[in-house]
């Protein structure tokens, strides 16, 4: 076994070979822009999720089928993206419709909003 560093979001991981995707942010792409913009949001979504978690006192979910790894076509990968961002902004939302505490509604709101954003981020460079 060796350690591996992904070169897009920086987590290490343990393996035999160099993984062809991160196992983190299953991120693989050529250009330096959407290495960036992949790093950047990976990071940002393990945040939300962790705040999630937290609120809603759950696991994380096993990944979707055909889902866990980013392909070879990086326009692909941001499609894929941004409908994952999509579909992040409208669980907040109704996250935070279904709130009860003023607090949580905050927080959900607030990761609604951000979502929203790097749907427009992804969606530019479509």
């Amino acid at each position: 076994m060796n350690f591996y560093r992904c070169l897009i979001c920086g987590e290490v991981y343990m393996g035999d070979a160099v993984c062809s995707n991160c196992p983190f942010c299953g991120a693989k792409a050529k250009s330096i822009e959407l290495q960036g913009i992949f790093k950047y949001l990976s990071k940002i979504e393990r945040e939300h999720q962790s705040v999630a978690r937290k609120i809603l006192k759950c696991g994380l979910p096993d990944p979707e089928p055909g889902k866990e790894i980013a392909g070879d076509d990086e326009m692909e990968n941001l499609r894929a993206a941004l409908e994952r961002e999509k579909s992040a902004t409208a669980f907040y939302a109704q996250a935070a419709k279904e709130a009860v505490e003023p607090r949580v509604k905050k927080v959900f709101v607030a990761l609604s909003e951000i979502e929203s954003d790097h749907v427009k981020l992804e969606g530019s460079r479509l």
